[in-house]
């Protein structure tokens, strides 16, 4: 593919990504709903203007059980800041049981177990591996596929997880810092993936390295709440 293609298939992709409605994602045919914790119905009309972050998951996966708290946890701060934000579970599960017990950990809304729409919403988001966190803007438009990279990369403050936002964030943090797990100086870089010495998970793109001994941080490990640094 020449470089003027892989720019057309990109510039396609995009265009797809952004002429999304939460309808042609959520709705098919007279299924036109998600569920509470408790079975009761919610339209899916009355999602249209909210920030929604698709969960897709499945009790059966450890990466699921890990990643989980981190998503109630953001899940809980960014409701307390914005109403307008909601998290859809898709469920992978093999039976209603597993669904049910899995389900009642969350405390978000879902697509009910076996419904048609999953299947066809796991070839339309073209999700290959789960868990995955698909962030969808008010107008159901896609934001990112890779929701979850960066909530593990940045945190709680990945929210609303657009391309700006991210930016914004970035620019805030510190260059180079000291930071209490690691004897020498750390300094904000790129890496395509890395683990993370502190909570020991994957980690992508930005890291707090350490160029000496390639020891590597995440930057929402670096900056979580009680972690002592010295800014430089």
């Amino acid at each position: 593919m020449t470089g003027l293609q892989q720019f057309r298939a990109t510039d396609i992709e995009t265009a797809e990504e952004e002429a999304h409605t939460l309808e042609s994602i959520l709705v098919s045919g007279d299924r036109d709903f998600v569920i509470t914790n408790g079975g009761a119905k919610v339209q899916v009309s009355d999602l249209l203007g909210k920030n929604i972050l698709l969960y897709l998951s499945a009790f059966q996966s450890s990466s699921c059980h890990i990643l989980l708290p981190k998503v109630v946890q953001a899940y809980h701060e960014n409701k307390a800041k914005d109403e307008a934000f909601e998290v859809i579970f898709i469920p992978i599960e093999r039976d209603h049981a597993t669904f049910e017990q899995y389900f009642s950990r969350m405390p978000w809304l879902a697509l009910p177990f076996g419904d048609q729409r999953i299947s066809s919403l796991l070839t339309k988001l073209e999700i290959r591996d789960v868990p995955e966190l698909v962030a969808l803007g008010p107008n159901g438009q896609i934001i990112t596929k890779e929701g979850r990279s960066l909530l593990e990369a940045y945190g709680m403050d990945t929210y609303p997880f657009t391309d700006d936002h991210i930016e914004d964030m970035v620019n805030s943090w510190a260059e180079k810092l000291q930071h209490t797990l690691h004897c020498h100086e750390l300094q904000l870089t790129l890496r395509v993936s890395y683990i993370c010495r502190s909570c020991w998970i994957t980690g992508y793109v930005w890291v707090y390295f350490c160029q000496k001994c390639h020891f590597s941080l995440h930057p929402s490990c670096v900056l979580r709440e009680g972690t002592y640094l010295i800014r430089r």
